[in-house]
């Protein structure tokens, strides 16, 4: 138990996930309670780590298959033109990687790394949610 807030600690869903607990290669995703805007995820490794480096080989490349599946399902639930993924880390010391569905008419001034901050303008809880339902189904086909 890490008590970071974040982890998904013997297998429960942290209280910071708005919807839907998704299973991305043995790695959990989700909407994260802040970042409710469609098409973003949040991804956590299976245990406690406050950085990528801190990965095993194996947390590594199974790290590459969720992201690579991921992506793919928010590209595919979304129609967007490009799917960001960042890791942070700063304020919480917790490695996780943020997923950023950018949709084709997303305003030149929120692209980049101003998407980030553009997150309470473009948050929209329900329909978040019904993009991560699309994305969960995606996820489940093989």
């Amino acid at each position: 138990m890490s008590g970071c807030g974040l982890c998904p600690d013997g297998g429960a869903t942290p209280a910071e996930l708005a919807g839907p607990a998704l299973d991305a290669d043995g790695w959990l995703a989700g909407v994260l309670r802040g970042y409710e805007v469609p098409g973003w995820f949040a991804v956590f490794p299976p245990r406690h780590v406050e950085s990528v480096d801190a990965l095993s080989d194996g947390e590594a490349d199974e790290l590459g298959g969720a992201l690579r599946r991921l992506t793919a399902a928010v590209r595919s639930a979304t129609s967007c033109e490009k799917v960001y993924a960042v890791s942070f880390g700063e304020r919480l010391p917790h490695f996780h990687v943020l997923i950023m569905a950018v949709p084709a008419d997303l305003p030149a001034e929120l692209r980049g790394a101003a998407l980030i901050g553009g997150k309470d303008r473009l948050n929209d809880p329900a329909a978040a949610c019904d993009v991560a339902q699309q994305v969960a189904e995606r996820l489940r086909r093989p």
